[in-house]
C-alpha cells in the first residue's frame, strides 16, 4: 500500500515540499491564510496519513522527482502530437455562448461537442474555453470535478444531491495557477479528491463514492465525450487507489463506514446487487490490475462475512444473491489464487460440522430442507402428525422446486469456479476429499451430531455432485475406461486405510500397492476420475446414512404410536383419578415428540426422495456398476470367474458395492416407479457376476442385498415387478438357480450379531425368486440339473431345517394369540392390572403376532419351495438320499400332527388370514408333497420308521377331513388314498422286522441315534465308529467330529469293513432263525 501510495502521491508531495520550505519563512503569512478550523484540521489528518504509511522528506522527494520527469516525458509527446495536427479543431457557438456565462453564481458547464476522442491516447490539445472565477479552469476539468466527483469549488446555493463544496482546498490549489489557469493534472486531481474523502458528507459512504465516481467516468468514456483522456485515465487510477486504502485503513478518511459495517464487507450489497450504484466487474478487473498489495485482508473479511450470512439463511431465504457474489469474485484469477489459500477454504483441524458450517464451500452447499436449522419444520410441517396427504405432497413441490433451483446454482457456481485455473480444480477436490473424510462419522452406529454435518448439506453435495457427473454419465457408460481405479487404491486423494476391503485385509492391499502388484496410478490425473470417486465417496456419506437415520425415526415413531394407543385406550380408568393429570402430560409429550419425529421425517424426505435425484443417482450407479464389471472381469470371459480375485478387486472398499445395492435396494422396494425409464440389464448382470462367484466379496450382507433387491423383480399381488430382468441375460439364466441355493446355504453364517433370526428373511427372499423361476421353462431345466451338485444337499438340509423351526415357532405363537384372544374378549380383563402392566401385557401379544406373522409367511415359502421341487422325479433323487431322508419324513410327520392331531384346535384363532395362516391350504400342500416323495419306497419306510410323530390314525383322520372338506379333485384323492394303504403296509412290515431282528448288540448300535449301523465307517480323528448316514447328516451343518470337534469332512470318512461284515452276518443269521 505504501508503495501505490507514492506512486500516485509524488507530484502532489512535491509541491507539498515547496509549500514547506516557504512556510519556513513565511509562518505568519500562512497562518492568516488558515480561514476555519476545518482547513486545520484537513491538514493535520493529511499529515496522519504520511506519518501512517512512514513516509519520510527524502521519499517524498525522490517519488515527487520521478513524478516530474514522467509528465515533462508525456508533455514532450503531447506537443509533438500537435505539431502534426494541420487543421485546428473549431469550437461551435454554443460552446462559446455557453462559457461566457459562467460568472454567475451557479456555473453551468457546457459540453463541448466537437473535441475528438480516442480511447487508446490522449485527446490532442483544443480551443476549451476557461471558465472565469476565482479558480480559472476549462469546462472540461469543471465537468470532471462537478459532474464526476460531484465537487463544487465555488460557493452554491442548490448543490445537486450528494455534491460537495470544497472551500477549504480553494487556498492551497490557487497556488497551482500557472498562466492564468489551473490545470487539472493528477497532482491536483489528488489532493482534490483527498479532501473530498476527509470531509464528512451525510448519506454518501466513500465506498459508494468511490464507485459512482469510477461508473460515471466509464460513462463519460462510452458516450466519447470531449474530455482530456489523461485526466479520465488519472482519475481513474486515483479512484481505484482511494478505494483500496478506504477498504483497507477505514479511518484516514471520512464516511468509511456504512450500515452494513466497515471497511471490505461495505461491498457485500454492492457484490449482490442490492443498491443503485453498480459494483462493475470492470470496476473490480481494473481495481485488481492497478492494486499491489496482498488481497486477502480485502477479500478475506468478505467470504467470512459471506460465511456468517449463509450460516443463518434458510432454504427459503434469498440464498442466490451470496452465490452471485461467490461466482463475481472467483472468476478473476487474483481473487481465486487468495480464496483457495485462506483458512476458510479448507482447515484440516475442521471436524465434519465445522466443514460444513466455517468453510466457504460448506456454507454454500448448507441451504436444504434437512438442515440442522429446523425452519422448514417450522414453515411447512409444524403440526406434522395431523398433516394429510395433499398438505404434505403441495409442500414437498414447494420445498423440491426450491432445492433444485439451488442445485442447479451450486453447480454453475462451480462450474465457472473449475474454469478459472487449473488451481482452482486441485482446491475444489481437496476441500470435498477433507468433508467426505470428516463426516465419515455419520456412517457410524451412534453417530455424533455435534461432529457430524447436517443431512442437508450431505444430500446437497450428493446432488450437485451428481449433476457434476452427468457430463461423462452416458447411457452407453462409453467412458468407464477413462476411470483409473489405481489412483483410488494409491490412496492419493481418498484414506481408504481404515475401509474394509471386499476381498482382502487391508495389510494385503497395502503390500499389493508396495510391490507393484496393484499398478501406480496415472501421473496426470483426469478429472473424470476425481470427479467419479469424490462422487462415490460423498454418496456413502449422504444417502445411506440419511436413509438409516430415517428407519431409525420410523421405529421411534412406531413405539410412540403404541404408547399413545395404550394410554388412550385405558383413557377411561385415569381421566378421573389421581394419577390423571400425569397421564395427560404423558399423552401431550407423546404428542409432541411425535410431530418432531415426523416433522423431520417430511423434511429428509422431501429431498432425498426427489424423483429427479433419485434418477440421477441411479445412472450415476449403474456406470458405477460398469466400471466394478470391468474391474472384476476386464477380458469378459465366462462365470463363475475363477480363484482368487483379482487383486485390483479384491483391495477395493466395501462401499463401492455397499452404497450401489443400499441405494437400490430402498429406490426399489419403495420408489420402483422412479426407475421405470431406466436400463438395468447392467445392473443385473453386475448382481449375477457377484453371485455366480461367491468368493470374491467377503461380506455376507451384500450378497444378501442383492438377492433382496432381484426379489423386487419377481411380480406378485403387490407389485408388477420387472420379470424381464431375470431372462435378459445368459449368465442368469445359466447361474441363477444354483447361486440362490448357493447362498441359501453361505446365509447361515453372516456372523452378526443377530444373525440366527436375518438369514430366515433373506432366505425368505431367495424362495420367492426361485418359486418365480421353477415356472419358467429354461430356468426349470437348470433345477434339474442341480441335484448333481454338492450344493444341493446342503440346500436341501437347511431347507428342512428352516422349515421345521418357523412353522414350529409360528404355531406356537398362534396358539397363545388364540389365548390373548379369549382373554381380552372379557371387557374386565384389565381391571386389576396398572396401566404398565396393561400395556406390558398389549405389547407381549403384539410381539407374538409380529413373530406369528413373520414365520409363517417364512413357513409357507418353505412349503411352496419343498411342493414344486418334489414334483420332478429327477430332483426327487436328491431328497432320497440317505443323509436327508430320515429328516424329510421327521418334518412332514411332525407337521402333519400339528394340523390334524389332538392339540390343532389350539390353532384356530380369529381372522387367520391376519397371520398369512390358511390350515387347509397348508394341508393339502402338505399332503400333495406325501404323494409325490411317495412314489419313492425308501421315502415310505423312512415315514413309518419315525417314532415320534408317526401314527396310521393322522394319516386317516387326514384323508377324512380332505374328503370333508372338499381338498382335492377325486383323482387326486384317490391318489393320496392310496398312499394311506401302502404306509399302513410298510408299517406292518416294520413292525414285523424289528420283531424278528429283536434287541442290537451294542457294537453294532449307533453311538448318536442307538440305530442299527448298516453302512458303518470310522471318524479318523476319534475312530469312533459310527453309522455313516449319523455322520453325513451331521458335516450338512458342522464339518466337526462330534467327539472331539477336530474337523472332518465326508472325504475323510473311513469305511469300517470288519463291522460292515459283522453285522450283516448277524442280520443274515437273525432271518435264518
Amino acid at each position: 500500500m505504501k508503495k501505490m501510495f507514492l506512486k500516485f502521491r509524488g507530484g502532489d508531495d512535491d509541491d507539498d515540499n515547496n509549500d514547506e520550505n516557504n512556510s519556513n519563512t513565511n509562518d505568519d503569512s500562512n497562518k492568516n491564510k488558515m480561514e476555519t478550523d476545518e482547513q486545520a484540521l484537513a491538514e493535520e489528518r493529511r499529515r496522519k496519513r504520511l506519518e501512517k504509511f512512514q513516509i519520510n522528506d527524502e521519499e517524498l522527494i525522490a517519488a515527487a522527482a520521478a513524478q516530474q520527469q514522467q509528465q515533462q516525458q508525456q508533455q514532450q509527446q503531447q506537443q509533438q502530437q500537435q505539431k502534426g495536427n494541420t487543421s485546428p479543431t473549431r469550437v461551435s457557438n454554443n460552446t462559446t455562448t455557453n462559457t461566457t456565462s459562467t460568472t454567475s453564481t451557479t456555473p453551468s458547464p457546457s459540453k463541448p461537442t466537437s473535441i475528438p476522442t480516442t480511447t487508446n491516447k490522449p485527446a490532442p490539445t483544443t480551443k476549451d474555453s476557461i471558465r472565469q472565477c476565482d479558480i480559472p479552469m476549462t469546462e472540461s476539468n469543471y465537468y470532471v470535478l462537478e459532474k464526476i466527483f460531484l465537487i463544487y469549488l465555488q460557493p452554491n446555493n442548490s448543490l445537486p444531491q450528494k455534491s460537495v463544496h470544497l472551500s477549504s482546498i480553494n487556498e492551497q490549489i490557487k497556488e497551482e495557477i500557472k498562466d492564468g489557469q489551473l490545470k487539472l493534472d493528477k497532482p491536483v486531481l489528488d489532493r482534490i479528491l483527498v479532501e473530498r474523502l476527509s470531509t464528512k458528507v451525510q448519506g454518501v459512504p466513500a465506498v459508494e463514492y468511490l464507485i459512482s465516481c469510477f461508473n460515471r467516468i466509464q460513462q463519460t468514456i462510452k458516450k466519447k465525450m470531449p474530455i482530456d483522456q489523461q485526466i479520465l485515465k488519472d482519475s481513474t487510477e486515483l479512484v481505484l487507489l482511494y478505494f483500496g486504502l478506504v477498504l483497507t485503513i477505514p479511518d484516514m478518511f471520512q464516511n468509511t463506514s456504512s450500515s452494513y459495517g466497515i471497511g471490505p464487507v461495505q461491498l457485500m450489497p454492492y457484490l449482490c446487487g442490492e443498491t443503485t450504484e453498480e459494483l462493475t466487474d470492470e470496476f473490480i478487473f481494473k481495481f485488481l490490475s492497478e492494486y499491489q498489495e496482498d488481497l486477502s485482508p480485502i477479500f478475506e473479511p468478505i467470504f467470512l462475512d459471506l460465511i456468517k450470512i449463509l450460516s443463518t439463511t434458510t432454504l427459503t431465504g434469498n440464498v442466490f444473491p451470496y452465490y452471485k457474489v461467490f461466482s463475481r469474485l472467483v472468476q478473476f484469477k487474483a481473487v481465486s489464487d487468495v480464496v483457495v489459500t485462506l483458512p476458510c477454504w479448507n482447515n484440516p483441524s475442521f471436524n465434519g460440522k465445522e466443514m460444513e458450517r466455517n468453510t466457504i464451500l460448506g456454507s454454500l452447499f448448507s441451504p436444504s430442507s434437512a438442515s440442522d436449522d429446523g425452519s422448514t419444520i417450522k414453515q411447512y410441517f409444524s403440526n406434522a402428525s395431523t398433516m394429510n396427504k395433499n398438505t404434505i405432497g403441495d409442500s414437498f413441490i414447494s420445498i423440491r422446486q426450491i432445492q433444485m433451483n439451488i442445485h442447479n446454482g451450486l453447480v454453475d457456481l462451480l462450474k465457472g469456479f473449475l474454469k478459472v485455473q487449473q488451481e482452482n480444480k486441485e482446491a475444489f477436490l481437496s476441500w470435498l476429499a477433507t468433508a467426505v473424510e470428516k463426516n465419515l462419522e455419520r456412517n457410524k452406529l451412534q453417530v455424533d451430531r455435534t461432529k457430524a454435518c447436517s443431512d442437508g448439506f450431505a444430500l446437497n453435495l450428493c446432488a450437485v455432485l451428481v449433476l457434476l457427473c452427468e457430463a461423462f454419465v452416458d447411457i452407453d457408460c462409453s467412458k468407464v475406461s477413462m476411470v483409473d481405479t489405481n489412483f483410488l487404491l494409491s490412496g492419493k486423494r481418498h484414506d481408504i486405510s481404515k475401509d474394509t476391503r471386499l476381498c482382502a485385509t487391508s495389510e494385503e492391499a497395502d503390500q499389493w500397492v508396495k510391490d507393484g502388484t496393484i499398478e501406480k496410478p496415472l501421473a496426470h490425473t483426469n478429472f473424470i476420475t476425481e470427479t467419479f470417486f469424490s462422487t462415490l465417496r460423498a454418496l456413502h456419506i449422504g444417502i445411506n446414512s440419511t436413509y438409516e437415520k430415517l428407519k431409525i425415526i420410523g421405529r421411534n415413531l412406531q413405539d410412540i404410536e403404541n404408547n399413545k394407543r395404550v394410554l388412550l385406550d385405558s383413557k377411561i380408568k385415569w381421566q378421573n383419578t389421581p394419577q390423571g393429570r400425569l397421564f395427560e402430560g404423558q399423552l401431550d409429550l407423546l404428542t409432541k415428540k411425535e410431530d418432531m419425529l415426523k416433522g423431520i421425517t417430511y423434511s429428509i424426505d422431501a429431498q432425498l426422495f426427489e424423483p429427479t435425484f433419485l434418477q440421477k443417482t441411479a445412472s450415476f450407479l449403474l456406470f458405477a456398476t460398469n466400471w466394478i464389471l470391468k474391474v472384476i472381469n476386464p477380458k469378459n470371459i465366462p462365470l463363475p470367474l475363477p480363484l482368487p480375485a483379482p487383486p485390483q478387486f479384491a483391495a477395493l472398499p466395501e462401499f463401492c458395492i455397499e452404497d450401489i445395492v443400499d441405494f437400490f435396494t430402498f429406490v426399489i422396494t419403495n420408489f420402483g416407479q422412479v426407475l421405470q425409464y431406466i436400463k438395468l440389464e447392467q445392473l443385473m448382470k453386475f448382481f449375477i457376476t457377484i453371485l455366480a462367484t461367491p468368493e470374491y466379496v467377503k461380506n455376507p450382507y451384500l450378497k444378501a442385498k442383492i438377492i433382496e433387491i432381484i426379489s423386487q423383480f419377481v411380480p406378485s399381488k403387490y407389485s408388477k415387478g420387472n420379470p424381464m430382468l431375470l431372462e435378459c441375460n445368459q449368465d442368469v439364466k445359466d447361474h441363477m438357480v444354483l447361486a440362490l441355493m448357493r447362498f441359501y446355504v453361505d446365509i447361515e453364517f453372516t456372523g452378526g450379531h443377530n444373525q440366527f433370526y436375518e438369514k430366515f428373511s433373506y432366505r425368505h427372499y431367495s424362495s420367492l425368486i426361485l418359486k418365480y423361476l421353477w415356472s419358467i421353462p429354461d430356468f426349470r431345466k437348470k433345477f434339474t440339473e442341480t441335484p448333481k451338485d454338492p450344493i444341493f444337499i446342503k440346500f436341501i438340509n437347511m431347507l428342512i431345517n428352516d422349515s421345521i423351526y418357523v412353522l414350529d415357532e409360528a404355531l406356537a405363537k398362534l396358539a397363545k394369540i388364540k389365548e390373548n384372544q379369549i382373554l381380552f374378549d372379557d371387557p374386565n380383563w384389565d381391571k386389576d392390572l396398572t396401566p404398565e402392566q396393561r400395556k406390558e401385557k398389549i405389547e407381549q401379544n403384539d410381539l407374538n403376532e409380529r413373530i406369528c406373522k413373520s414365520n409363517l409367511n417364512l413357513a409357507n415359502s418353505n412349503i411352496d419351495m419343498m411342493l414344486f421341487l418334489s414334483s420332478d422325479k429327477t430332483i426327487i433323487s436328491g431328497f432320497m438320499r440317505p443323509e436327508l431322508i430320515d429328516r424329510i419324513s421327521a418334518m412332514m410327520n411332525y407337521f402333519l400332527a400339528l394340523i390334524v392331531g389332538p392339540k390343532c384346535t389350539n390353532l384356530k384363532v380369529r381372522e387367520p388370514e391376519k397371520y398369512h395362516f390358511d390350515p387347509k391350504l397348508l394341508l393339502n400342500q402338505l399332503t400333495e408333497i406325501y404323494v409325490n416323495f411317495g412314489r419313492d419306497p425308501r421315502f415310505l419306510q423312512s415315514v413309518v420308521r419315525d417314532g415320534r410323530s408317526f401314527k396310521t390314525s393322522l394319516f386317516q383322520t387326514c384323508e377324512k377331513i380332505i374328503q370333508r372338506e372338499r381338498l382335492k379333485n377325486p383323482q387326486e384323492l384317490e391318489e393320496f388314498s392310496k398312499l394311506v394303504v401302502k404306509l399302513e403296509q410298510t408299517s406292518k412290515e416294520e413292525e414285523q422286522a424289528e420283531e424278528e431282528i429283536g434287541d442290537i448288540p451294542d457294537e453294532f448300535c449307533d453311538p448318536i441315534l442307538s440305530t442299527l449301523m448298516t453302512d458303518p465307517v470310522i471318524l479318523p480323528s476319534s475312530k469312533t465308529v459310527i453309522d455313516r448316514q449319523t455322520i453325513l447328516r451331521h458335516l450338512l451343518s458342522d464339518q466337526t467330529d462330534p467327539f472331539n470337534r477336530s474337523h472332518l469332512t465326508p472325504e475323510m470318512l473311513i469305511d469300517d469293513v470288519e463291522t460292515k461284515k459283522k453285522v450283516d452276518e448277524w442280520l443274515a443269521s437273525k432271518k435264518k432263525q
